[in-house]
């Protein structure tokens, strides 16, 4: 009985130590600088789980998927490609009267012993932008586009690829885009299966999707 009385006379010493200090902390989470409350117990800084659980919910938004995640400039490895962001331009179509866009440059390159291209390993179902005020943008398809998708690319070897975004029919050409919020490249891992790659080539990712957050460089 003893016993169990102190068990929980320090139980609740503990806790009233933990509650009295709540310093507050910050950590980079995909990106973003992120403020938490910590509580320190025997000199040890802890913070709780359901803090955790929301900073990254609002660190990875509404176009979060599980993905390979990091700033512009940094290289991501999804066990395939090798992928970074290495520059984002404003864009402006003189052919249809100065119409607004961005211009988002990939360099890719092969991690494996195999010579692939793109489109054999699932880089072709989708590749969107998303802006700060919470539109999305679709990539515009070009024959540059098309060239690169189906090009083998040899072991070390890379390709560096301009994606472009263009702002939808009804904008307005003289006001300024939108910013550029992330990138998100989607990749369909299915699709090793149907170009007999399993067994040559794997992804070492659940979902070896690229996600590039524009605001953060490294």
């Amino acid at each position: 009985m003893n016993l169990l009385f102190r068990t929980i006379s320090l139980f609740t010493l503990l806790l009233c130590t933990a509650s009295a200090q709540t310093p507050q902390t910050t950590l980079t989470l995909n990106g973003q600088s992120v403020s938490l409350s910590t509580v320190t117990v025997s000199g040890k800084a802890y913070v709780s789980l359901d803090q955790l659980r929301a900073a990254l919910n609002a660190a990875g938004g509404a176009n979060a998927l599980g993905s390979q995640e990091g700033c512009r400039g940094q290289w991501l490895f999804n066990g395939i490609w090798r992928m970074k962001v290495t520059d984002v331009t404003a864009l402006r179509d003189d052919s249809r009267g100065g119409h607004p866009g961005w211009g988002v440059t990939v360099e890719f390159r092969n991690g494996t012993k195999e010579a692939l291209s793109l489109y054999h390993t699932g880089l072709e179902k989708g590749t969107s932008l998303a802006l700060t005020t919470g539109d999305t943008w679709a990539r515009a398809d070009s024959s540059a586009w098309a060239d690169m998708l189906f090009k083998k690319v040899p072991q070390g070897a890379g390709s560096v690829f301009q994606y472009r975004f263009w702002a939808p029919d009804s904008t307005d050409k003289k006001a300024a885009p939108p910013q550029p919020d992330k990138l998100v490249i989607t990749v369909d891992p299915g699709q090793l299966k149907n170009h007999n790659l399993v067994g040559k080539v794997s992804y070492t990712t659940p979902n070896p999707s690229f996600r590039v957050n524009l605001r953060c460089s490294k």
